[in-house]
């Protein structure tokens, strides 16, 4: 389950939002039939089939078996996924801000302000490249003094940041589980945009999450 500091209209609207981002998350490469992980995928998978059949229909279109090394470097089957479609753009966009807008409220105790804005971009289970860390810490210096930290819950979710109180600005790199991984920018004022803007991130204000 996912908890997010949220009003009631936005949770109760990102409801299945929140389900296919679970799914997703738990969506991990070396997810084996019969075993309690893969259980407890089939679980949200059949919930997402029932109140988002669309997302549903686009991720199993692309679907085809592939040859990849497993973990010990024997070559076997997967099932590949494309990761595309209208339907799947729109739930891990809204997602991806979401997280961006949880974690400015958890770190700078305050909402984001009308005129701040969220910046983020989402990564599957392949993690999150590194032509992008590293375009990300060219950027974190330009935030000012910053507090750095890890939160972690075992496997499940694990973030770092780094937070300016004063300014009003986080950075994070989110990961759950090993499916889904998120890095965003929550600024209170736009003037680091240009920066940001060159990570071609999805981008929203306070009131626009839905839109």
């Amino acid at each position: 389950e996912m908890v997010f500091a949220a009003c009631g209209a936005c949770n109760s609207s990102s409801r299945t939002t929140d389900a296919v981002a679970s799914m997703v998350a738990r969506m991990e490469r070396d997810l084996e039939v019969g075993t309690p992980k893969y259980e407890e995928w089939l679980k949200l998978a059949n919930g997402v089939a029932r109140n988002a059949p669309d997302f549903i229909r686009e991720m199993t279109s692309t679907s085809k078996t592939v040859w990849a090394p497993d973990p010990s470097g024997r070559l076997v089957t997967y099932e590949l996924c494309e990761a595309e479609g209208p339907t799947f753009e729109r739930h891990m966009r809204i997602f991806a801000l979401k997280c961006g807008m949880a974690i400015y409220r958890r770190h700078i105790d305050a909402p984001l302000p009308e005129g701040g804005m969220v910046y983020a971009r989402y990564f599957l289970n392949e993690g999150i490249p590194a032509e992008v860390i590293a375009k990300v810490l060219r950027i974190l210096p330009a935030m000012g003094t910053l507090r750095q930290g890890t939160f972690n819950v075992e496997d499940q979710f694990v973030y770092r940041y780094n937070a300016n109180t004063d300014e009003r600005i986080v950075a994070a790199a989110i990961s759950f589980h090993s499916g889904l991984h998120v890095v965003t920018f929550a600024l209170a004022d736009e003037k680091l945009a240009p920066l940001i803007d060159e990570l071609t991130f999805f981008r929203c204000s306070p009131g626009e999450l839905f839109s």
